[in-house]
């Protein structure tokens, strides 16, 4: 009897630990299952974090080059508009973009009027602040008027005097709002005209100059007649590039005043007056639409700024 009881429990103590084990087991899978699932979760946050970072990295990198690109068109379009156009008449494109202008005057080496524009433009962003800045240089066309000699007499190197620019190299393009023609027909519409040829002025071709208003006008192989009754102020400039000997005539009644240049020899038959003016000279040299502009080299710089 003893020894069935003992095979009895015996058997009730193999089923318990059977069922010991496998309770311990279904823990143990599901443990590891639980533990696999929260490194899934982990791993998918990570990713889904990683995927927004770059997200927003990629959307960073981007508004940052279009507001670079932006600001730095915008400082070039300023820049360009500072040749003629007043400060106070300069206005912004993008809403997004602001800017500053500070002007200081000086005068070059040979009276000159010369002015320095320190421009800064800035994009403003929810996230930051691109702040270029750049200076410019305002300066004539006209680097000198000519002296008095040199309106009486041929000078060689006259456009080099005047331009900083040899015969052979200055071209039409050298002048800003520059007008090429291949004769002298109602001048109007710029302050500067280049003609290739001879060149006829009357009173109908000049008529919108004056004193204070005067033209440039260079005639590049050809001669120049100034008929009868026509005033004509400003510059006259004869460039030749041959030994061609061109002549300029001034009818009775007519006049020149200011300067008449030519880097060669040319054979002057006057009738009327030819007059050097030196103020009317200035005052050309002065002219809005023959005012360059040029960036400062090594001026130019940038700064990236948080938002507040």
């Amino acid at each position: 009897m003893l020894d069935k009881n003992r095979k009895v429990l015996t058997a009730l103590t193999i089923k318990l630990k059977q069922k010991t084990d496998k309770k311990q087991r279904g823990v143990f899978i599901m443990a590891s299952v639980l533990m696999l699932l929260g490194i899934s979760a982990f791993t998918l946050a990570s990713i889904s974090a990683a995927v927004n970072r770059h997200k927003i990295m990629k959307s960073t990198t981007s508004t940052a080059k279009d507001s670079y690109t932006a600001t730095k068109n915008e400082l070039r379009r300023i820049g360009s508009q500072l040749r003629v156009v007043p400060i106070s008449s300069i206005k912004s494109t993008n809403t997004n973009i602001s800017h500053t202008i500070l002007t200081s005057n000086y005068e070059g080496a040979n009276s000159q009027p010369l002015k320095v524009f320190d421009v800064t433009v800035t994009y403003h962003d929810s996230h930051f602040a691109t702040e270029m800045s750049q200076r410019f240089l305002h300066y004539p066309a006209i680097l000198n008027i000519p002296s008095v000699f040199q309106s009486t007499s041929s000078d060689t190197n006259i456009t080099q005097w005047l331009f900083n620019r040899s015969v052979s190299t200055l071209t039409a393009k050298y002048f800003p709002l520059s007008n090429t023609t291949n004769e002298c027909v109602d001048l109007k519409g710029a302050t500067m005209h280049w003609v290739t040829g001879d060149c006829e002025l009357n009173y109908n071709d000049v008529d919108h100059s004056s004193a204070s208003t005067p033209m440039l006008l260079i005639v590049e192989d050809g001669d120049v007649l100034v008929t009868a009754g026509t005033p004509f102020y400003g510059m006259i400039i004869m460039l030749s590039g041959n030994t061609t000997k061109h002549s300029v005539t001034i009818e009775h009644g007519a006049s020149i005043q200011g300067a008449l240049c030519s880097n060669t020899p040319i054979s002057l038959q006057q009738f009327g007056s030819n007059s050097y003016a030196k103020q009317v000279l200035l005052n050309l040299q002065k002219a809005p639409k023959l005012a360059k502009i040029m960036s400062i080299p090594g001026s130019w710089s940038n700064n990236l700024k948080k938002a507040l």
